[in-house]
Order: structure tokens, then sequence, then C-alpha cells
């Protein structure tokens, strides 16, 4: 007697989902009625890779329609099962208009109406004034939980790895006092002003105010700005010996 058709069976989540945005697609509950299931076959319509043989995985869409998803399944005797299918529906980018306040009251959003929602969880009150801000420009499509924001504020460099959700401090490691203030600044004396994507680096600029009223200012840059995406720390390196008015 022959051997009975498995089924290939899969979800997608989520569906919908929105350009950029990371979906996972399962077949763990295809089965075999009597046996296992060793292999799956996967298509992806229009997706970069467009197979696969795992029998779970992501998969990312970068710009919006409609996509098939399909699934076949083989049993330990070489059976295959009829195809399964899924259609994927891949919206418009949420993009939320982003805006840092400067007036003290720290970063907030607007998701197209005039309801704005407060981004400041866990900002300490001497983060509260924010100079400028800017949206990681690989996550800006995603959904706001998983863009990566960039706040240049009194207090210092934050970075928010889930739409600013929460932040993490990102400043400089040090302060080079080439004009020999006494007593020289550190990183905590200095106000984060502005933020900058350039290519594969990462900008900031900080200034201070010595005793003597004059200005000094300072250029840093980051090359593994990309660790923030994942929650981690980045490096700076001073791409001046600063600047003083």
């Amino acid at each position: 007697m022959d051997g009975k058709t498995p089924v290939a069976h899969f979800t997608l989540s989520p569906n919908p989902a929105n350009v950029g945005e990371t979906v996972n697609y399962d077949g763990s509950s295809s089965y075999d009625p009597d046996g296992s299931i060793t292999g799956y076959a996967w298509l992806f319509e229009s997706h970069t890779p467009s197979s696969g043989t795992v029998v779970s995985g992501t998969l990312n869409y970068a710009s919006a329609g409609t996509y098939n998803i399909q699934l076949i399944v083989t049993d330990g005797t070489g059976v295959k099962s009829l195809p399964a299918r899924v259609a994927l529906v891949v919206t418009p980018p949420d993009i939320p208009t982003f805006i840092g306040a400067s007036d003290g009251s720290g970063v907030f959003y607007n998701g197209g109406t005039i309801d704005w929602v407060d981004k400041n969880v866990g900002l300490s009150p001497d983060k509260d004034l924010v100079h400028d801000m800017a949206i990681d420009p690989a996550t800006h499509l995603q959904a706001v939980a998983n863009k990566v924001l960039w706040i240049a504020t009194s207090g210092g460099m934050l970075s928010s790895n889930d739409g600013g959700a929460t932040w993490t401090e990102q400043n400089p490691s040090g302060v080079l006092n080439q004009w020999g203030d006494s007593p020289a600044p550190g990183v905590s004396d200095l106000t984060f002003t502005g933020v900058r994507f350039a290519g594969t680096y990462l900008f900031c600029t900080a200034t201070w105010v010595n005793a003597g009223t004059l200005y000094r200012s300072w250029l840093y840059r980051s090359n593994d700005y990309q660790s923030a995406r994942t929650g981690g720390a980045i490096t700076w390196s001073e791409v001046t010996t600063g600047w003083d008015a």
C-alpha cells in the first residue's frame, strides 16, 4: 500500500506587513499522516532569495504589493504534498512624522493626525532639550517599532532601536582640550547640537562655553553606528581638533 500524502501548511506573521518589515514564515505545522516531514520547498514571489528549504525563516519586501508564498513538503518515502499557498499583503510603510522638540519637552511623533505621541520614556531631564534628530536611513521605511532614531541633546547623544520606546546613551569617550582650558571640559559638559548621516558615517556636533564665554566646538563621526540597530554601543572618533568662536 502506498504511503499517505503529506500535508503542507504554514503561517506568515505579520500578514499584512509594512514595506521593509520582517515577516516570519513557518512550515512546522505541516504533517504526514503516516510518517514525518523530511523536506521543505518554498517559493517566494518577487523576493530575493526566491526559494528556500528550511522549516522556517524570514522575508522582507521593499515594495508594496501582494505576493504569493508557496510550500511543498516531502515525507520520508519521497511523497510530496500538494502546494500550500498564502498571499502575503505588503502595505506602504508606516512612516509617522518624527519631531524633536526644542522647548525642553523632548521627543514626540505625529502619525498623520493632530494627536502627538510621547517618546520620552527613560529620558532624564537634562536630555529633554533635544537640539536635533535623525532617523537611520536603513530603517526609516520600517514600522515605528523597528526605526532607529538618533537625538542630539543638552545631556548627550542618544539612540533608540525601537522607535523611541527606549533610549541608550551614545556619547564619545573623551574630549580633546587643545585650548588648555582649566578646568578642562568633559563629555558631560558638552551640549550636542546636531546629528547627520553621510554615506557610511554618522556625524555629531557638540559645543561648550568656557569660563571666558568662548564657544568651543567639536565634530565627531562613527562608521559603526549600525550597532545601534540591535541595541549595541558605538565608537566615535574626533574628526577635527575643534574650533572656537
